[in-house]
């Protein structure tokens, strides 16, 4: 895309960036494990959760070391007192959940996977009944060994949990200096001048970024330049200003750029600003 006027052309991929819904996903995990599980017994570990905000969608993953998985059941309980069985007796003589995850939107069913059940799985229970809960408070993990002569541990295990309406925090922004700052000798000519800088996620996603541009002289004013971020959220854009300002204008001439952004919520950061100087011609 190019913008043409008296006094600027835009040069560049500009592409605008659409935010997801407006909602907010955060893992939390226990650092209470890891757990030995004994024979006949059922061992609790438990993760508290201090964020205010309603569940709008939870999965678990878990780590377990057991010689015969068939012994175990487990069962995630929330903070409203929710109980959800995960698995009940699966695996035969098969040993350990390694990595396992239990997803409501996993295409397998955790009675048809086999040992160590690495991926995602639908659990027994649907993980669902949860939404709609507050995700404050302790939730708990239940694994129970129901027979003699095999035991193992409960190594690590978490949830991720999607918040509906919470948006996180905004992006952290950075403008690098103009590549030039200072457009001389003033003679009128077009001067290519190099913005950069990045928008990076701070853990509620990058919605859009754009460049606002104003001039002094009331030419650019609200110019706005959505922006492609790079895999990092870095970018880089030409902008073709003119070297150009009034012979009576004994303080030169200022084109300001101004990065703004915003989270997948619609909420903006704190705009960072650069400026680009016509200076003044001291011998006139």
């Amino acid at each position: 895309m190019a913008r043409v006027n008296s006094l600027l052309v835009l040069t560049g991929i500009v592409i605008v960036l659409f935010g997801l819904s407006p909602a907010f996903a955060a893992v939390y995990t226990s650092t209470d494990v890891p757990k030995n599980i004994e024979d006949n017994q059922t061992v609790s570990s438990t993760i508290t959760v201090t964020d205010a905000g309603t569940v709008a969608d939870v999965n678990i993953t878990l780590d377990i070391t057991h010689t015969w998985d068939s012994d175990l059941g487990a069962k995630l309980i929330s903070p409203a007192g929710m109980e959800i069985l995960l698995f009940w007796g699966i695996g035969g003589t098969g040993q350990n959940f390694s990595g396992t995850t239990f997803d409501d939107e996993a295409t397998v069913y955790i009675e048809n996977g086999t040992a160590p059940f690495s991926g995602s799985y639908q659990p027994v229970y649907h993980l669902s009944w949860i939404d709609g809960e507050s995700v404050a408070g302790t939730w708990t993990l239940q694994v129970t060994d129901v027979w003699d002569g095999d035991q193992g541990t409960l190594n690590s295990w978490s949830i991720d949990v999607t918040l509906a309406g919470a948006v996180g925090p905004t992006p952290t922004l950075t403008l690098d200096s103009p590549s030039p700052a200072s457009l001389w000798p003033p003679n009128g000519k077009t001067k290519s001048v190099t913005i950069s800088g990045s928008v990076v996620d701070a853990g509620g996603g990058v919605g859009s970024a754009w460049l606002a541009l104003d001039d002094d002289y009331d030419v650019l004013d609200d110019s706005n330049i959505p922006l492609t971020l790079g895999a990092n959220g870095s970018f880089s854009i030409s902008l073709a200003l003119i070297a150009g300002r009034l012979e009576e204008d004994i303080n030169g001439r200022c084109y300001e750029i101004t990065l703004h952004a915003t989270n997948t919520g619609g909420e903006e950061a704190t705009p960072v600003s650069v400026v680009v100087t016509v200076p003044h011609d001291c011998r006139k």
